[in-house]
């Protein structure tokens, strides 16, 4: 049994018994606790587990896979090895940048690691209006 569970007792359960059962002075078997109370803290961790890794990595991961499926030629990408281009054609799994006058690469779509905007920055994504915030 756990040792918090035990702080949790009462102090006299825990004093073990010399005398038979059924003897005066005896004192009744501790009844062991109930099986789901042991298993909650894995169960705690598991949860803490999924909530503090897994979920964010899936939202993250379902972001990227819309940001490949979004792009469109003439956007201006930046490559996961740091090229900076535009998109001169795609299809599914290539993509052909051109990076200056007269100079074209294909690569994966995959190794598309951000889209800018027309200044060479971050674009950003539309935000969501909030109803309640615009009362």
């Amino acid at each position: 049994m756990p040792t918090w569970l035990l702080l949790l007792q009462d102090p006299s359960a825990t004093q073990p018994t010399n005398a038979a059962p059924g003897l005066p002075g005896a004192q009744e078997p501790v009844p062991s606790s109930p099986l789901w109370l042991q298993f909650a803290p894995f169960a705690i961790l598991i949860a803490l587990f999924y909530f503090l890794m897994l979920r964010p990595e899936k939202k993250q991961r379902q972001k990227r896979e819309q940001m490949l499926r979004s792009i469109q030629k003439g956007q201006r990408v930046v490559l996961s090895s740091g090229l900076h281009g535009r998109i001169a054609t795609l299809d599914d799994e290539t993509v052909t940048l051109q990076v200056d006058e007269g100079v074209r690469l294909k690569f994966a779509r995959a190794a598309i690691q951000q889209v800018l905007d027309a200044d060479g920055a971050e674009a950003k994504e539309p935000e969501k209006s909030d109803k309640k915030s615009d009362k």
